[in-house]
């Protein structure tokens, strides 16, 4: 398996990108509240958008916080850093190559799987 730097997402100051994500999203809320239609719509949507993006962030922040963590598996480590998992001569391995899941915040999450 690679070393952990090199399969973790390349994320700065990702927690301050995602409350400015929120800011701007509140102030859109502001803006629509001043606004008549079709503006407000507009801008309704606009924080919507933002919101859920900030939302993303958030939630990619804690993935990258769970990836120090020592005692994951590769299978979870490559879920978590969205990473392809193999079998390289009997062991499991954690790829470079990109692997998107539809569930990856639903790991032993207790609800049903789609």
């Amino acid at each position: 398996m690679p070393p952990r730097q090199e399969i973790r997402p390349k994320v700065t100051e990702i927690d301050t990108f995602a409350n400015s994500l929120l800011e701007e999203a509140k102030r859109f809320l502001e803006k629509a509240g001043e606004e008549d239609e079709p503006a407000r719509s507009a801008y309704l949507h606009a924080s919507l958008l933002l919101a859920f993006c900030a939302l993303e962030a958030h939630l990619n922040a804690i993935a990258e916080d769970f990836l120090s963590r020592q005692e994951l598996t590769p299978h979870e480590l490559g879920l978590m850093c969205q990473k392809e998992v193999r079998l390289e001569k009997g062991r499991f391995e954690v790829q470079n190559s990109l692997k998107m899941v539809r569930d990856r915040y639903l790991l032993d999450s207790g609800y049903p799987k789609m």
